[in-house]
């Protein structure tokens, strides 16, 4: 089968060739072959930088197309435009760099250096402050009293100030498994009231930690940028390596990258995913639109795929994407993701999120490996996100990769509450090497964790360690957790240890099987469970516990 090669460049053009000599841009060169019938396509990305400013969509035309860097990392698919061409100025008593933002750069979240993202502005600069009181009038009560979806609250009046463009200040709330994120949309300083842009899902209530970004009073640190959305003015604090001449910029462009909805056969080979943007999540659960309160379900994708087969990821580079990374939502079939870096990613790294169908249904999202894969700094901007989540997806292999330096879960499996119907089953989850999770910021979480799922979930020879939970502002740090309704796992052969709760919890189940494992220095004991129920919760069979002057088991919360 003859291949076809097909070349584009960052400088390319479209009515060019196609040629190694004379290259496509991308765009032009997906077109170029876009429905002619190739049944083995290479398109070769010269090394350099491409604007992704739209997403690039791949649909029922594209397929049995690899995309390729000539040089391994090196093509580099940005979602971020150059700023550069700056002047001096002064803000706070302090030396500031400043440019008049065009139209066409939007209200952009984020900035980037070419190989970081630069913080914004954040009051206070360490630490949180804490809320004082909330009205239920602004609330909207429902039967859960985790969710109120509050549309304000009250801080101190004597933590605020009269800030700059009260409207462009964004507001992070912090508690339990969630952090919220609204901008301000007004402010009573006598009364200390904040009024947000959007309801919040999770109950707020008082006592709970908080801060704000994007404050111009607070713009003074090397490094630190402000966008002004009234005058559009773009405000940067430079740093001693910085010269006002050369120095460029990256202002986020998108959040998206690109979009697969009916693709198959696609392989993208050895090509750097960077600096894109991120938007503040609107959610389908609730009318409001307020979005869903675990595992920041409904943050954007820099990649989407849908409706699509044989799709693959190997040997990318993923850095400094502020948005959800990879997503692979309904009807996705035979699709991998190996061998790659994953590097601060703003929300979740890697989502599976089909339909809860039958498991015969030719729809299932099904037959996935994710495998050798380093995924570090995760969830840097939407903290209570994922390392790998697979929610609805069946026939998988989770193994090999390392994952370490996030807020919460790292490997989360199923997404149904309880005993019902879970089409997510006969999921191996083998050799993942995983730490620093938790780092005392949010709580009820663990390394690994199980959600209502019912069949062939292997959980094995897994190296668990360093998960730490904020237990002042809530409860529950354990290395693995199986949650509502999980059933018929089994958890063998796993080296848990070093957790600020205990090292396997079960909140409730039926007959799950813990086998052959070593358990060592959980904080309050090697194993627990919560809740009383008239079957067999876990089997606890053969397992080495390693304790300093705490129980092996723990039966203080059973109820």
């Amino acid at each position: 089968m003859e291949e076809v090669i097909i070349w584009a460049s960052p400088d390319g053009c479209n009515a060019a060739k196609g040629t190694q000599s004379d290259p496509f841009t991308l765009r032009a060169a997906v077109e170029a072959i876009r429905g002619k019938g190739f049944l083995n396509t290479r398109i070769m990305l010269k090394s350099g930088m491409y604007l992704i400013d739209e997403p690039l969509t791949m649909g029922a035309q594209d397929h049995n197309i690899r995309f390729q860097a000539e040089e391994s990392g090196k093509a580099l698919l940005c979602g971020a435009r150059p700023v550069r061409g700056w002047e001096k100025g002064e803000i706070n008593g302090v030396a500031v760099w400043y440019r008049d933002m065009e139209p066409e750069y939007g209200d952009f979240r984020s900035l980037f250096d070419g190989k970081a993202s630069l913080p914004r502005t954040r009051y206070p600069k360490q630490g949180f402050l804490h809320v004082q009181k909330v009205d239920e009038r602004d609330a909207i009560i429902r039967n859960d009293p985790n969710v109120y979806l509050q549309k304000g609250m009250y801080a101190f009046p004597e933590d605020l100030r009269d800030f700059h463009n009260v409207q462009d200040v964004l507001v992070k709330v912090l508690h339990y498994w969630k952090d919220e994120t609204a901008n301000l949309k007004a402010m009573n300083l006598e009364d200390g009231k904040l009024d947000f842009s959007r309801r919040m899902t999770m109950t707020i209530k008082p006592g709970d930690r908080y801060f704000l970004e994007n404050v111009l009073e607070e713009l003074r640190d090397p490094g630190e940028w402000y966008f002004d959305r009234v005058t559009r003015r773009l405000y940067y604090v430079p740093r001693p390596q910085d010269e006002i001449e050369t120095t460029v910029l990256y202002a986020g462009a998108t959040d998206q990258l690109i979009v697969i909805d009916g693709a198959s056969g696609l392989t993208f080979d050895g090509l750097r995913f960077t600096m894109s943007d991120w938007r503040i999540p609107v959610g389908k659960i609730f009318p409001e639109g307020a979005d869903h309160h675990q595992a920041a379900f409904d943050v954007a994708a820099a990649i989407d795929v849908c409706n699509a087969s044989e799709i693959h990821f190997t040997g990318c580079r993923f850095d400094n994407i502020l948005s959800t990374c990879l997503k692979f939502g309904v009807n996705v079939q035979r699709f991998s993701i190996t061998h790659n870096l994953f590097y601060y990613i703003g929300a979740n790294v890697i989502f599976l999120v089909g339909e809860n169908l039958p498991v015969d249904d030719p729809r299932v999202t099904r037959e996935f490996i994710i495998e050798d894969n380093h995924i570090y700094k995760y969830g840097r901007r939407f903290y209570n996100a994922t390392a790998i989540g697979v929610l609805l997806a069946r026939e998988g292999k989770v193994i090999n990769n390392t994952i370490h330096d996030g807020f919460t879960i790292a490997i989360t499996i199923g997404w149904v509450w309880g005993y019902g119907h879970s089409v997510t089953g006969n999921i191996l989850v083998k050799r993942n090497h995983i730490w620093k999770v938790g780092q005392e910021l949010l709580a009820d979480m663990a390394a690994v964790y199980t959600l209502g799922v019912k069949e062939g979930v292997v959980i094995t020879e897994n190296t668990v360690h360093d998960v730490q939970a904020n237990l002042k502002y809530g409860y529950g740090g354990w290395c693995i957790y199986m949650d509502e309704g999980s059933c018929d796992v089994t958890v063998t052969k796993n080296l848990i240890y070093r957790c600020n709760s205990t090292n396997f919890y079960q909140h409730y189940g039926r007959d799950n099987l813990i086998i052959n494992n070593i358990m060592a220095f959980g904080d309050e004991a090697s194993a627990s469970a919560f809740r009383v129920q008239p079957h067999v919760g876990y089997h606890l069979i053969r397992n080495i516990m390693v304790t300093r002057n705490r129980p092996f088991i723990s039966l203080k919360d059973l109820k």
